[in-house]
C-alpha cells in the first residue's frame, strides 16, 4: 500500500519513525525535530492511534523475563472450521501472535513458553483439544537475531 492511499502524510510518517526509535520520546522533542508545533504532534499521535494505525506498548525481551522456549507453529486446519480454531486459540495467553496464512500452513502462531517441558504440555494439553486441527507443526525459535519494531 502506497502512502497516499493509507492517509498518512509526511508529519504522521516523521512522528511515527521517532516513536519507533523511541517510545518514550516526548512530544516536545519531536515537535523540536520536526519544527512544529507540540499541540500539532499530540493531534496527530492521537489521530493515529484513534484510526488504529498507532498503537503505544512495551516491547519486552521473552528470554529476559523467563519465556526461554519460543516456537512457530504452522497449523493445517478443516478451512471450515478455521476461525472456531482461531478463536480457540486466542483464549491462551502463551500465543504471542497468530495470522491467517497461504501455503502449507491455515494459521501460524507463535508462542512463548518458560521451558521446553511447558512448551509441550501447551501442546499436548491445549492444541490437541482443538478440533479442527489436522496438523501442527513446531518449530522452535534457537535465537532471535532480529526483532525489530523500525520497518517503516
Amino acid at each position: 500500500m502506497r502512502l497516499e492511499e493509507c492517509a498518512i502524510d509526511e508529519i504522521s510518517l516523521a512522528i511515527i519513525r521517532f516513536l519507533q526509535q523511541d517510545g518514550r520520546i516526548s512530544n516536545t522533542e519531536i515537535a523540536h525535530r520536526l519544527e512544529i508545533s507540540e499541540g500539532t504532534v499530540r493531534a496527530r499521535i492521537n489521530k493515529l492511534i484513534s484510526d488504529g494505525v498507532l498503537r503505544i506498548v512495551a516491547a519486552v525481551d521473552p528470554v529476559k523475563v523467563g519465556k526461554k522456549a519460543l516456537a512457530i507453529i504452522g497449523l493445517q486446519t478443516s478451512l471450515p472450521e478455521r476461525e472456531r480454531v482461531a478463536e480457540k486459540l486466542s483464549a491462551f495467553p502463551e500465543i504471542r501472535f497468530m495470522a491467517y496464512t497461504t501455503g502449507n500452513y491455515d494459521i501460524i502462531v507463535e508462542v512463548y513458553a518458560e521451558s521446553n517441558e511447558q512448551l509441550l504440555e501447551f501442546v499436548n494439553q491445549n492444541l490437541s483439544t482443538i478440533e479442527g486441527i489436522q496438523k501442527a507443526e513446531l518449530s522452535l525459535q534457537l535465537k532471535i537475531v532480529r526483532d525489530s519494531y523500525t520497518w517503516l
